[in-house]
């Protein structure tokens, strides 16, 4: 009776069970989840989500809980077989968390004990149809992308507008990115009585006609730009066109007459440059006739205001 004193029952207990076990030779053979807590352990206690099943030689079967089971001389006897194979089952049910959720409410598989091996079926199925998910996702991102283009320009919207840059890399928008551009889209329809076929059909004919914003990029690009240029730059470049809601204020036109000045000689030599040679490509062809209509129609006016 001395020895008791210095043990719980509690302990006890354990040493019971974990001496059952030995003496059985169970060891671990499977293992089942319980989304309605209706497991029920050697020891006694119930309301198991996890539930590892030992069985030994005689086909004989019992069911420990995590607790249980991480009792150090339990496992270690129970998995003495594959000494790392506890933690790596620990490890793998770490990745069923969303699963255990999904589980738990639904009415299908919520009174059911489901298996390691049902588990692992389940992640390939889920794993599936968020693949299938994704390429709808990507799919349909791909059939909107004109509408996305077009509404960002008629609307200058800057959620479209980092929706389109996603799209246009090919990357598939979210459900809910899909819903607040299908709204922001409803609204501006409704309150400018407008259908997305004529929206469609304005943003095609401006985007088939030259523009000086696209001119300017096209000649920018071979500017050697100064430090101060470059407010007036990315305020132009960021524009929808110079012919429409783009408000050049005074400051603005003097910025843009001494930007001009000062980068003549270089759009004068490139131009000349390319005009010179023979064979000339596509993009030489492209930046003769943007700098024609730089010239014609912003150089020419500007210097001609003063």
């Amino acid at each position: 009776m001395g020895e008791l004193k210095f043990q719980s029952k509690k302990q006890l207990r354990y040493i019971a069970l974990h001496r059952d076990i030995v003496e059985r030779g169970f060891k671990w053979t499977g293992y089942f989840y319980t989304g309605d807590l209706s497991g029920v352990c050697e020891c006694s206690k119930t309301g198991l989500a996890h539930n590892f099943v030992l069985t030994n030689d005689k086909d004989e079967e019992i069911v420990l809980g995590s607790t249980c089971i991480n009792r150090s001389l339990n496992y270690q006897y129970i998995f003495s077989d594959h000494p790392e194979l506890w933690k790596k089952l620990q490890d793998e049910l770490k990745g069923y968390k969303e699963l255990f959720r999904m589980i738990r409410n639904s009415p299908e598989y919520k009174k059911k004990r489901v298996t390691l091996e049902e588990l692992r079926d389940l992640q390939k199925a889920e794993r599936k149809s968020w693949r299938d998910r994704k390429g709808a996702l990507r799919l349909r991102t791909v059939e909107l992308l004109p509408e996305i283009e077009a509404y960002n320009w008629v609307t200058q919207n800057t959620f479209i507008n980092s929706i389109m840059t996603q799209a246009q890399e090919g990357r598939g928008l979210s459900d809910r990115q899909l819903e607040v551009f299908n709204n922001i889209q409803e609204q501006f329809n409704n309150q400018n009585n407008l259908t997305v076929e004529q929206v469609l059909e304005d943003f095609n004919a401006w985007k088939n006609t030259p523009h000086l914003i696209d001119d300017f990029l096209t000649v920018s690009f071979y500017l050697r730009l100064g430090r101060y240029d470059l407010d007036l730059y990315h305020k132009t470049a960021n524009a929808r066109s110079w012919e429409e809601n783009f408000d050049f204020s005074d400051s603005d036109y003097d910025k843009a007459l001494k930007f001009l000045y000062k980068y003549r000689k270089q759009l004068n030599d490139k131009f000349w440059e390319m005009v010179k040679i023979p064979d000339r490509t596509p993009t030489m062809i492209n930046y003769i006739e943007a700098f024609n209509r730089l010239v014609e129609k912003e150089i020419i006016p500007i210097i001609s205001q003063k």
